[in-house]
């Protein structure tokens, strides 16, 4: 017997497009994420995804326009901006994003993430705009919006191409010197925005080498720079203890497995000085 919820999505799709639905929808990221996001559970099946208040502020912040968003992992960043980038592409005609991920591994499994929540949407939203590419590192849909997926190291190869959003996941994993290489220039070819998400590296370090300052990471320079109000763009940092997930238990466990330096790193969001 399929789960309430699945009944309860069948049922909506007789509704179509003639109902309020698809303008709610259309006009504001939030109700789309909190109602037509689906993912698959061990115990309940297919269910219907209950964004977090953090998630619903990154969708706040990335309407502004530039954002910087810093979390800690497992809090549902990549899932929140994995279903703001399909938002985009189904309700903005010719509308073109690129995502690029530390590793090429990364970013087929979010392009495999935004497709998993494509097909789970109700049918009156996906028949009106069908995929008519979804293979290799694309996705495109019938309105000629697309997503095309990469990795830091290919993003110099993208410039031919027209960018919307730009969206940079785990930027603080990256190697700098590639992304120093071509970060200022490719902020000229995004029409729209730039939307940077990422935890804590560490590769953020500011002591001496061998006499010499050490340079910081140029995703450490980014944030300072947004905070001084030194560059247009909005952001939200959160450790673990400010998210409405926190759980004492748990972070005292994980805490003994990663370490005191990895785990305030990792799920504080501190940045390392030595």
């Amino acid at each position: 017997m399929l789960s309430k919820t699945w009944q309860d999505r069948i049922e909506e799709e007789a509704y179509g497009r003639n109902t309020s639905e698809w303008n709610k929808c259309k006009g504001d990221a939030k109700y789309f994420f909190k109602n037509y996001i689906f993912s698959n559970t061990k115990d309940d099946g297919i269910v219907r995804i209950k964004p977090h208040p953090h998630q619903l502020t990154m969708f706040k912040k990335f309407e502004e326009g530039n954002s910087i968003v810093i979390l800690p992992r497992q809090c549902g960043k990549s899932v929140a901006t994995a279903a703001y980038a399909l938002w985009l592409i189904l309700f903005k005609d010719n509308f073109n994003i690129t995502m690029a991920s530390n590793k090429l591994d990364m970013a087929k499994f979010t392009m495999y993430t935004v497709l998993d929540m494509y097909k789970k949407l109700p049918h009156w939203i996906t028949s009106s705009n069908p995929t008519t590419k979804e293979y290799g590192n694309l996705i495109e849909l019938s309105n000629k919006s697309k997503i095309k997926f990469t990795s830091f190291g290919n993003v110099p190869g993208i410039h031919g191409d027209p960018i919307d959003v730009l969206i940079l996941d785990e930027l603080a994993y990256g190697i700098d010197e590639i992304i120093r290489g071509y970060m200022d220039r490719i902020s000229y070819c995004v029409k729209d925005k730039i939307l940077i998400v990422s935890s804590v590296g560490n590769k953020f370090l500011e002591g001496k080498v061998k006499g010499r300052k050490r340079r910081k990471h140029i995703f450490f320079e980014l944030y300072r720079k947004a905070v001084t109000k030194k560059i247009p763009y909005s952001l939200f940092k959160r450790s673990y203890k400010q998210l409405s997930t926190y759980d004492e238990s748990w972070e005292n466990n994980i805490r003994k497995m990663l370490g005191k330096d990895h785990y305030e790193k990792e799920f504080l969001c501190k940045f390392s000085k030595n």
